[in-house]
């Protein structure tokens, strides 16, 4: 893992005691296996304000329609440029980060086993959140406050390594890569985004991020697909980005007051919710079933999705690809990075009946202690008219016109457990800084776990500090 600036772990084991740390524990932490309790909705969400950390000004929810990115073919050259956005109504434009759009990018639609050939281009210019880079990460320099470096990563994308984005290659101002995405796998829910080492995190809160629909002869994207699933305008896109406003209507990515400007606080935890770039948006929708292609990509928060008046999920495939049969959820979580594909059944809504996506997550301990805002809404769905006919399919793999069944997980050959860990990091001028470090290794580490082609693997990993913290493969071609 790249070296990162951690100073909310050192004042947390400064300022806390480990009793006040278990009583924190056992009021705050969110078993595993079942669902969280009710949280109620406010109408208003209301901001946690606290001495510690930053906060939007107070932004009514629902008021803007949910933008729908367009779906065009992976393919020719994708420009990286800056534009202005406003991310909500009563919020003034500010400048962004997108390709070939104001914010975020085109959903991307490639075939399995058909070569998809792009390039991306650095039309960025100077850096929108400028100020807040750290120099004292992993590969930045003050170079990229004025011509900030970029690459692409398809994540989930079974490529060759040299068309992985690797995050030590970066380009910047008028330069770019250009891929050829294999797509040697089945249809399934991808995003690409920014790679670059010790910016990502700002990149990607610039608005450098998009989806990436691969399909194939049975996940066609058309009205008439083999497996009934809905297409067109009923297959909607959900970037979920949690973010904090400045009253200029800039993003502000720090969360902690006490943390000076221009360091990074590994971890943005936002006080209002974005769906593909909006603050709280509203989507009319018609009575029919609908399938959302959902994305967190948050910077640091992990999701429990629940709609407001309890209806189910009909949850049809994860990150890469479909499930045997859709399977009813009450509830989703959702980590960074990771997708959901989903069939909403909207067949009962009346005209003007509102139905509310809603967040249930609770914070890990070391967020309580520093009371991170919780999110509880996330966008609002309005009842409007009737649709066309539709049924949920009972099943998605296996029969005709449908792709095999999922094999049964293999017995690992061996299992190797894994431990993550914060560590002192005395070699940056940051007060309280830590790196992140899997078995006490640093990122360029010549002690590397090899795995032999063929076999299957089970690793274990632990997480010893008290902050929620993703993990997903990170060799070339796990995405």
């Amino acid at each position: 893992m790249a070296n990162e600036n951690l100073p909310r772990r050192g004042f947390l084991l400064g300022a806390f005691g480990i009793a006040g740390m278990g009583y924190l524990a056992s009021a705050a932490a969110e078993p595993s296996t079942l669902p969280p309790p009710p949280v109620p909705v406010p109408a208003i969400p209301a901001p946690s304000l606290t001495p510690f950390n930053y906060h939007s000004p107070p932004l009514q929810p629902f008021v803007d329609e949910l933008p729908i990115p367009e779906t065009r073919a992976a393919a020719g050259e994708l420009a990286a440029t800056s534009g202005v956005h406003r991310y909500h109504r009563d919020l003034p434009e500010t400048r962004s980060w997108g390709f070939e759009r104001p914010v975020l990018g085109p959903n991307l639609e490639a075939f399995r086993d058909r070569v998809a050939r792009i390039g991306f281009r650095n039309e960025l210019g100077l850096h929108v959140l400028a100020p807040h880079v750290d120099v004292t990460m992993h590969g930045v320099t003050e170079e990229d406050r004025t011509d900030p470096r970029f690459t692409v990563h398809l994540h989930g994308g079974a490529n060759s390594p040299d068309a992985d984005g690797h995050p030590l290659i970066g380009w910047r101002n008028g330069g770019g890569p250009r891929f050829a995405y294999g797509n040697r796998q089945e249809a399934a829910t991808l995003w690409y985004h920014d790679h670059a080492m010790g910016i990502t995190r700002l990149n990607i809160q610039a608005g450098l991020a998009g989806m990436y629909y691969l399909r194939d002869e049975f996940d066609t994207g058309r009205a008439d697909n083999p497996l009934g699933l809905p297409s067109g305008e009923f297959e909607i896109p959900l970037i979920v980005q949690d973010r904090t406003f400045d009253a200029d209507g800039d993003v502000q990515p720090m969360v902690a007051t006490y943390i000076p400007q221009g360091y990074n606080q590994s971890g943005q935890l936002g006080d209002v919710c974005c769906v593909n770039g909006v603050v709280w948006p509203r989507l009319d929708v018609r009575r029919t079933l609908y399938r959302f292609r959902l994305l967190n990509g948050s910077n640091s928060r992990p999701y429990i999705f629940e709609f407001s008046n309890a209806q189910p999920f009909f949850v049809i495939g994860g990150d890469l690809g479909l499930l045997d049969a859709p399977a009813t959820a009450p509830w989703v979580r959702v980590s960074p990075g990771e997708r959901v594909d989903l069939l909403v059944d909207f067949r009962g809504i009346r005209d003007g009946e509102t139905v509310d996506l809603i967040d249930t997550a609770l914070n890990d301990l070391g967020n309580t202690v520093f009371m991170a805002p919780e999110l509880r809404s996330v966008m609002r769905f309005t009842g409007a008219g009737d649709g066309p006919a539709a049924e949920l399919p009972p099943v998605l793999r296996g029969g005709p016109g449908r792709p095999d069944p999922l094999e049964p997980l293999r017995r690992p050959d061996s299992v190797r457990t894994v431990t993550l860990m914060g560590l002192s990091d005395t070699s940056r001028p940051v007060s309280f800084s830590t790196m992140m470090s899997l078995n006490n290794l640093p990122f360029l580490s010549s002690d590397i776990d090899l795995a032999r082609a063929g076999t299957v693997e089970q690793w274990d990993v632990v997480n010893t500090t008290p902050f929620d913290h993703p993990i997903h493969c990170i060799w070339p071609g796990c995405g």
